[in-house]
This record gives structure tokens, sequence and C-alpha cells, in this order.
């Protein structure tokens, strides 16, 4: 079972709701406390015209992580039976496959595992517009919610390398950081953007039609804070040859079906194997 791997970053509203959520103490809710208030029940939205939901699995109770099963309508085309002339027919079905939620604030957490299933659709592009519902739905939230792809950094890397000399263009869309911890100059030019001008997401773009020189340090340290998931890169070379980042997230396949099972393994049984091959204990 293949499943992509994406990025839950959560931005503070920079002017607070009367109304909000606080904790008991009147502190502001975790970024954490909120993502499982949001995971814990049905998410009804709608995805390029479609009904989807994401439903928790109320019968998992492997924590700290979130199950759940991201579903959406689909129309199939039947007969009916040769007592009624084998006649088209069609019906609303729903497929769902297995989501996955590390809601903990750590070096790799706020991260969502989604299963591959071409029937339901790319997973970035689901929870994107999942996304879009929740920041839509209530001001009172206190945080935005934002999903990027994370990439592997060699990715880009071999695209450099292929092209190197010749990219002319690239675009980073970054998010002010609350997940990483502090670890080169760049998280603290994002951190102090946020802290200071309260800035939310930062675009930089670089361009030179000669072609750019991006094996550098500073480029490294911004490709490597993206792809993690803070953001999006698109890079463009003179042969009109692309990167995009939104469009190479991570997989990481897991045998969640072993030879020795006796019986085809249950769907709790499959999202503990993936959750043990994908997240940090």
């Amino acid at each position: 079972m293949q499943f992509q791997l994406l990025r839950l970053v959560l931005l503070r509203r920079t002017q607070p709701d009367m109304f909000e959520e606080r904790g008991p103490d009147g502190t502001e809710i975790t970024r954490e406390k909120w993502l499982r208030r949001i995971f814990t029940g049905n998410i009804e939205y709608q995805h390029r015209g479609s009904e989807c939901h994401f439903v928790p699995a109320e019968d998992f109770d492997e924590a700290p992580f979130i199950v759940g099963r991201m579903g959406r309508k689909r129309k199939i085309d039947e007969n009916e039976p040769p007592s009624s002339g084998l006649k088209e027919t069609s019906r609303d079905t729903w497929k769902a496959a297995i989501v996955l939620i590390d809601p903990r604030h750590h070096d790799d957490g706020q991260k969502i595992a989604m299963e591959i299933d071409a029937q339901i659709g790319d997973p970035f592009a689901l929870f994107s517009s999942l996304a879009e519902h929740i920041n839509s739905r209530s001001t009172s939230e206190p945080y935005y919610l934002e999903v990027n792809p994370i990439t592997d950094p060699s990715d880009f890397w071999s695209f450099e390398l292929e092209n190197r000399g010749e990219i002319t263009s690239i675009s980073f869309g970054l998010l002010a950081p609350n997940m990483f911890g502090i670890r080169d100059d760049f998280d603290k030019e994002m951190r102090a953007l946020r802290d200071n001008e309260r800035a939310q997401k930062a675009k930089l773009e670089l361009y030179n039609k000669d072609g750019l020189q991006l094996n550098t340090e500073r480029v490294r340290q911004t490709v490597g804070y993206t792809l993690e998931g803070g953001g999006t890169v698109k890079a463009k070379s003179k042969k009109g040859r692309r990167f995009d980042s939104t469009k190479r997230a991570s997989k990481k396949t897991i045998q969640t079906e072993l030879p020795s099972d006796e019986e085809p393994p249950s769907f709790l049984t499959k999202a503990k194997r993936a959750i043990s091959g994908i997240f940090k204990s």
C-alpha cells in the first residue's frame, strides 16, 4: 500500500476572536489540541464539485495518532439484470482511503500520510480543499490550516544538477515557521518575519535570463526548509523544463498485508502497520 506524505501547518490568526477556544487557564489552545479537536468528527466538504468526507475511526485507540478515512462520492455505470433487459443504469457509491495523522509538535510532527487511490484523487489536492473548508467555516478558530506536500530535497537537487546554469527562475512560497526548531539563519529570518511583521506567508522569487547559480548555502537552506512542508518550490529552465514541489510529494510504500496473515487484515490492522512504518514513535 502506498501513502503520500503531507505537512499540516497551523498559522496563528493575527486578530484572535473573543469566542475562540481557550484552555482552562485562559491560555491559547495548542496546535496539537486544536488538530485533535478538528479531526474528531465527520468533516464534509466539496472538492472539484464532488462531495467528500473525512471520518475518524472511532474504534482506533492507539494514541497519540489519529486514524480515519477520506471518502469521495462516485457514480458507477452498471446494467440492470437480464430480466430488465440489461438496460444501462447508474448509482452513487463511496470510495475511501486510509488517513493517518500525527498531530504532535516535534521535528517531524503534524504530518499526514494518506493512502494513494486514483479513484479518490490526489491526497494533496483533497486536503487542500479540506483546509479551505475549515478556514472558511468560522472566524472564531484560533488558527488557519495550510497543507503542503513533503518532498525529498534530492528530487530538487537532481533537477538542479541536470539543468545547472540553465535554470532562469525559481520561486518559493513560504510559511512562517511554527513547527520547526531554529536550525539556521533562514529559520531565524522567517520567525522574525512572523513575530515582528506578523507575516504568515512570504514569497521569494529569483530570476536571471542567463541562468541562476543555485548551488549555494542560502538556496540549500531555503530548499530544505520549504520541502519539509514549510512551503512550495517552483523552478523553470531555459529549455522549459520545470520543477513543481506540489506535484512531487514524497511517497511511502508499506506492506500492510503479510504472507503470514491467515485472512485479509482489518482496516485497523493495516493502519497500525502503516503507522509503525511511517511515523516516529
